[in-house]
Order: structure tokens, then C-alpha cells, then sequence
């Protein structure tokens, strides 16, 4: 008979990577992004008797990392600025500078959107998963989801699209400056 801790860990194991990269995805910092994944993990393994069907481990370990990030939101304000380290974990070798730049700003723009919506984004857009799967780890209909992921994306659209205008202005401006240290 396989132990407690052989139990979770064997249904844990498939679903780490997304885990963390959830984590990571909806903390302002690395630090911030270990304490909720050790904090699910703990919560998780504590509760793991009281959970009757295995089948929905993973919307259930999704729902306390989720719920863990809403309690430590509320309780205060964000304002830690985010550290170049953070964009750091983004996993791939071959990306571009360019393809890095705009990760970054994804990034930083979803760190503007509302928890909720935030949420909402990692999981279908960034992790995959399912729009039934992510309402269900919202806790919430999907009708409501797919709102959040609606208002979400053009949020971060408008977002993302001042932060290009106001970083290409920039780009001028300091040209313009060592154009003018020439002459």
C-alpha cells in the first residue's frame, strides 16, 4: 500500500512545471513566486486525504495556489517593482532580444491587470489549459471566465500598446540626443 506522501507526490510530479510557472506568473517577484508554491504545496499535502477523486487533483493543487495568491493580495499592495532576475525564468534558450523585449512587457502588463483577470490569462493563454478547467480553478462560471479573459486581453492590449509607443519615443529622443553630440 503506497503511502501518503508517495500518493501525492506520484500525482503531483506531472503538474510541477506548470505549477511553478503559474506562480511565477501571477507574483510580482521569484521570492514571492516560491513562498505560494511551497505554501500550495504545504496546504495541498495537508488537505490531500479530504480529497475524494484523484481525476481532479490538478484543478484542485490550481484552485489553492490560486486562492493563496488572492489572500496574500488583498492583504497588501504590491510595490515591489519587478526585477530583471524575474524575466530570467522565462524558459527558452532560442529566443530573440526581441522576443525577450516583449515578454517583458507582457509581463510587466499583466502585472496592471486585476488579479482576477490576470489569473485567468496565465492559465488559458500562457499554461493552455482549458477555459472549463480555468473556471473551475477560479471557482467561478465559465461565462464569468471568458469575460475576464475578454476585458483581460484588451486591457493588456491597451496596455502593452503605450508602453511600445512610449519606449519607441524614447528610442528617438535618445537618438536625437547623440545626433546633436556628433554635429
Amino acid at each position: 500500500m503506497q503511502s501518503k506522501q508517495d500518493k501525492f507526490l506520484s500525482e503531483f510530479e506531472p503538474l510541477k512545471k506548470n505549477l511553478w510557472r503559474f506562480c511565477i506568473s501571477v507574483s510580482p517577484t521569484y521570492e514571492d513566486a516560491k513562498d505560494l508554491l511551497q505554501d500550495t504545496i504545504e496546504t495541498a499535502y495537508i488537505e490531500f486525504e479530504k480529497l475524494n477523486d484523484s481525476r481532479t487533483f490538478l484543478s484542485w493543487m490550481f484552485s489553492i495556489a490560486s486562492r493563496l495568491n488572492h489572500a496574500r493580495f488583498v492583504k497588501r499592495k504590491r510595490t515591489e517593482l519587478v526585477s530583471d532576475d524575474y524575466f530570467d525564468l522565462i524558459e527558452s534558450e532560442e529566443l530573440q532580444p526581441d522576443s525577450i523585449y516583449e515578454i517583458k512587457l507582457l509581463y510587466k502588463a499583466l502585472d496592471k491587470l486585476p488579479i482576477e483577470q490576470k489569473e485567468a490569462i496565465v492559465l488559458c493563454n500562457i499554461l493552455g489549459y482549458s477555459q472549463n478547467l480555468a473556471s473551475e480553478i477560479q471557482n467561478t462560471k465559465l461565462e464569468t471566465l471568458k469575460q475576464r479573459l475578454y476585458r483581460g486581453k484588451i486591457q493588456l492590449k491597451l496596455l502593452m500598446s503605450l508602453e511600445i509607443k512610449s519606449s519607441d519615443e524614447s528610442q528617438i529622443i535618445t537618438q536625437r540626443g547623440s545626433n546633436e553630440e556628433i554635429r
